[in-house]
This record gives structure tokens, C-alpha cells and sequence, in this order.
């Protein structure tokens, strides 16, 4: 889950069409769609359905309000909440927590314009709405996905656009090029049990990630089994850094080994 992001991202470029097994692409986690939302509306303070995410997001800037008050309010929102706040069916801690997030969202807004470059508006985003550090004193890991992580990958990847609206429009295309269909399959090494195709590459087969610095070596080895043979002609390993002790393993087999002249 951790690799997924460039290789979305590479498919994208180069008009690769892909789907994915299993998991939720990187652009669809859910940390990430909250950071969209964000970003949208810096972007267009009138997106209503970028604000009716951040109504329901577990962060400080929208403590009190969630669903209860989503059902109170009528589209479009935040016009509404420019008018004052006048929304008598709403409890008054329910509004007093919508004047704090109308005045989170002006402020997040004011800093962006004085940020230099897409992905220090990005960083700022996050650093204001207070994501990482919210993910990494809750948790939201699901086992092998860190949502800090995502967060942190996100910032990165903003760098490389030349606009905010830019990087909104990329991670709009990667949305719809996951669910294609069609083309490159992109899964886990756990995802793709049971299934076989005619050339698998094994991504990330590096001392420290596979098998991973925190796992059981013989749970490792199981795993790394697992994605060798879901291959039925071709089997291609791909590495960085020092190549993965479990290699050796499979010496027995016709691999391909990518990145090395004398395997």
C-alpha cells in the first residue's frame, strides 16, 4: 500500500490504464479525501461538497458539528455561512462551532495565498488542520496503511504540480483511471492470493521491507512465496538499495532479476 501512490501516479502520466484489487487506491483513502476537501476549498470557498467532508472530519476544526448539523443545513453552505449563522434549528454550541470552522477556513484560505509553491500550500493545509498529528496520536493504521504516512506522501506529491488546482485535478484523475477496470493490476501481495497471471512484477523486494525490519522471518517468507507464484510465465523482482535475503529462495525458478547486470 505504502509504493501505490507513484505507480498511480506513473500509470497516469503515461496513460496506462490499471485497476486495483483489493484496497482502495491511495487517492480514495480516506485521509487523503479529507485533504481534497481542504484543498478544494482553499481552491473555491463554495464548494459545498468539499465543506460537507470537512463538516464530518475528526479533526479540532470541526469538533462539534458532523452529521447532526450536516442535516440541518441547506446547499449551499457555506453561502449560508457568510449570512451570519442564522440557523435557529441549530444548538447554540453547534453554531458556535460553525464560526469557529467559517473562521478556520478564512484563515486556512489567507495563508495559502501567502504560500510560496503548491506544496508549501499543502503542508500549510495540514499543519493548520492539525491531520498528521491528529493520525498519529489516534492511530487510523489498519495494518499495513499508516495514514500519517499518506498524509506525508500527499505533501510530497503536491510538490511536483504548479497549482493547487493542478494537484486537485490529478488526484480527480487518478479517482476515475481506479476504477477502469481495465489494464495493469495493482495489488497486494495479500490481494493477489488465489489469482495468477502471466508476468508478475513483485515491487519492493529490499532488505527492510521484504521481508519487512518489524516481521517474522517465516511469515515474511510465506508472503514473499505468494507473490512469486501468482506468476505463471514471468516473474520479474524489482529493488532498491540491498536486495531481499529471501531471493535466494526462489533461485530454483527462472526470474528476471531488474536492476542488476549479474544476478
Amino acid at each position: 500500500n505504502r509504493q501505490l501512490r507513484p505507480f498511480e501516479d506513473e500509470c497516469l502520466a503515461r496513460g496506462i490504464r490499471y485497476k486495483l484489487i483489493g484496497k482502495c487506491g491511495f487517492w480514495q483513502r480516506p485521509e487523503i479525501l479529507d485533504l481534497l476537501a481542504f484543498c478544494r476549498i482553499v481552491e473555491d470557498p463554495l464548494d459545498d461538497v468539499a465543506f460537507s467532508r470537512i463538516l464530518l472530519s475528526p479533526y479540532p476544526c470541526s469538533r462539534y458539528l458532523g452529521r447532526a448539523t450536516l442535516a440541518v443545513l441547506h446547499r449551499p453552505y457555506l453561502p449560508s455561512l457568510a449570512l451570519g449563522f442564522d440557523h435557529k434549528e441549530l444548538k447554540s454550541f453547534h453554531r458556535d462551532a460553525l464560526c469557529r470552522l467559517h473562521g478556520f477556513l478564512t484563515d486556512l484560505r489567507r495563508t495559502a495565498l501567502n504560500s510560496k509553491g503548491t506544496g508549501d500550500v499543502v503542508y500549510n493545509i495540514v499543519d493548520l488542520s492539525d491531520m498528521e498529528s491528529y493520525y498519529r496520536a489516534e492511530g487510523g493504521d489498519d495494518g499495513d496503511n499508516f495514514a500519517a504516512e499518506n498524509i506525508s506522501e500527499a505533501i510530497a506529491a503536491a510538490r511536483r504540480f504548479r497549482s493547487l488546482a493542478d494537484f486537485i485535478a490529478h488526484a480527480k484523475r487518478a479517482e476515475h483511471a481506479a476504477r477502469s477496470g481495465t489494464g495493469l493490476t495493482l495489488s497486494t501481495i495479500h490481494g493477489a492470493k488465489g489469482k495468477e497471471w502471466t508476468t508478475v512484477y513483485v515491487a519492493g523486494c529490499s532488505d527492510g521491507l521484504l521481508p519487512h525490519k518489524r516481521g517474522d522471518w517465516e511469515e515474511e517468507r510465506r508472503v514473499f512465496y505468494v507473490a512469486c507464484s501468482r506468476a505463471a510465465k514471468r516473474l520479474v523482482l524489482t529493488w532498491h538499495g540491498n536486495p531481499s535475503a529471501l531471493i535466494p529462495s526462489i533461485s530454483g525458478a527462472k526470474v528476471a532479476f531488474a536492476g542488476t547486470e549479474n544476478p
